[in-house]
């Protein structure tokens, strides 16, 4: 994937090497592309939102490169129209680090064997809660600014002794939601922990968190009666 990545940025450059070397429009209606010290493609030139990108038209497929100015997000797709069928997003999450989204692609996922305090650069990471020693340990979600970042947690070792629990950032009371516990639901209203409950948790347990930019969303399913609480 790195290689790939890494080869579309080169292609990139090229075609707009290519076509800007024969193209500064400059007027306040079209795109301009530039070699100077840089290399400009902008679609706003008049202070107004438009996209820019590079289309690619095939026989049968084309496929675009560029920014879709209204969302702040560089995406490559399948098609000739900006924003539809995307492959890579790059979005601003409003951070210093932006989210990627991959679709189609493996999610991401960690193994984890200890306390963690996760940050907004690591949504849409799966984490596998794991202890060996049969003693679970919390997992810190960051704060819930960002809209859209996820996270999803599935027991992969259970525990005998202390729970796995996913808490908020600062202990606030912002988890609402329902989780299934062996056919019954749990509801979790203005919480601030989620807990896989020792002694009763089983491998394959799991919870999906998503933030709004306020609050965290929980679902989920556990296979035991008295597996899962939520807490305050």
């Amino acid at each position: 994937m790195k290689k790939f990545i890494y080869t579309l940025f080169v292609l990139i450059i090229a075609v707009t090497l290519a076509w800007g070397a024969t193209n500064d429009t400059g007027n306040q209606e079209g795109f301009r592309a530039k070699v100077a010290p840089q290399i400009t493609l902008s679609g706003g030139l008049d202070g107004g939102q438009r996209d820019a990108f590079i289309l690619w038209q095939g026989d049968t497929e084309s496929f675009y490169a560029g920014i879709d100015d209204s969302a702040d997000s560089w995406i490559l797709g399948l098609g000739s129209t900006m924003a539809t069928t995307p492959l890579i997003t790059i979005a601003d999450a409003g951070t210093a680090a932006p989210t990627i989204k991959l679709t189609g692609n493996i999610t991401n996922t960690e193994i984890t064997t200890a306390a963690n305090v996760l940050t907004v650069a690591e949504c849409g990471k799966t984490i596998f809660l794991d202890d060996a020693s049969g003693v679970g340990y919390a997992t810190t979600l960051p704060v819930a600014t960002t809209a859209g970042c996820d996270f999803t947690f599935k027991v992969h070792t259970a525990v005998g002794t202390t729970d796995y629990t996913v808490g908020t950032n600062g202990g606030d009371n912002i988890i609402n939601g329902v989780v299934i516990e062996d056919g019954t639901a749990v509801p979790c209203v203005t919480e601030d922990d989620l807990e896989f409950d020792n002694a009763a948790d089983a491998k394959g347990d799991w919870v999906s968190v998503i933030a709004d930019g306020t609050s965290w969303y929980v679902t989920g399913i556990t296979e035991a009666a008295s597996s899962f609480t939520c807490s305050n």
